[in-house]
C-alpha cells in the first residue's frame, strides 16, 4: 500500500500538569468517573492514569500538539497487591470491547516479532494497538534478566513509538516481502508491585 496517511489534526498544548491532576473536567473526567466506579478500592490515581491510556488509544494517530507530539504513551501502576491497580486495566478492555476496537487490545506480549505482525494485521494505515498488561514488573524483569531481551520486545516497541508520525520497517524475513507499518501507534498499560519492578 503506497497511498500517504492521512494528515493528523492540529491541537494546542493549553494544559498544565497540575491542572490535569487537579481539574479534571469533559471526557476525560468521565473516563476516570467510570473506571473508578469499576472498581471495588478505588484509586483516583490509577483511575487517571486508565484513562488517560485509553483515551490515548482511542485517539490513535488521529490528533497532535502544534510540537509534533502524539497521544502515544507507555503507563505503569504501581502499587500493593490487592490495592485496585488493575481496576482500570479491566475498565479499559470493557470500554474498547463494547466501542468495537476489541481487536486493537492485547493482554501479553511474546516476542518483538509478534508486536510487529500483530499491528500489521490490524490492517490500517494508522494501526493503533493498545497492550494491557497484567504483572509488567515481572516481564520487564524477564527483559533485563540473564538472557535479557532476547526477543527484541523493548527494542521493537520503542521503535514503534517513535514512528508513530512516519512509518516502521518491519525486519528483514528471508525469502518473504519486505514490508512497512504506516504510523504505527502503540500504548501500553501495564500494573505491577512495586518489588517485581526493582
Amino acid at each position: 500500500d503506497t497511498a500517504p496517511a492521512e494528515a493528523p489534526k492540529l491541537v494546542k498544548a493549553s494544559i498544565s500538569p497540575d491542572e490535569i491532576l487537579f481539574n479534571v473536567s469533559g471526557v476525560l473526567q468521565v473516563s476516570i468517573n467510570y473506571i473508578s466506579s469499576y472498581s471495588k478500592y478505588p484509586q483516583p490515581i490509577f483511575s487517571l492514569g486508565g484513562a488517560v491510556a485509553m483515551l490515548s488509544a482511542l485517539m490513535g494517530s488521529h490528533y497532535k500538539t502544534e510540537d509534533d507530539l502524539y497521544s502515544n504513551l507507555f503507563c505503569i501502576a504501581i502499587g500493593p497487591t490487592g490495592c485496585g491497580k488493575d481496576a482500570p486495566r479491566k475498565a479499559i478492555k470493557k470500554v474498547l470491547q463494547e466501542s468495537g476496537y476489541a481487536f486493537n487490545v492485547a493482554d501479553g506480549i511474546a516476542s518483538g516479532a509478534a508486536v510487529e505482525d500483530y499491528l500489521e494485521n490490524l490492517g490500517t494505515t494508522k494501526p493503533t494497538a493498545i497492550f494491557l498488561l497484567d504483572e509488567i514488573g515481572k516481564l520487564l524483569q524477564q527483559l533485563t534478566g540473564k538472557n535479557g531481551d532476547e526477543h527484541g520486545i523493548i527494542a521493537i516497541l520503542l521503535k514503534m513509538y517513535t514512528a508513530v508520525d512516519s512509518f516502521y520497517a518491519k525486519r528483514i524475513k528471508a525469502g518473504i516481502k519486505h514490508s512497512i507499518i504506516r504510523n504505527p501507534f502503540v500504548t501500553l498499560y501495564g500494573v505491577s508491585t512495586a518489588d517485581a519492578i526493582h
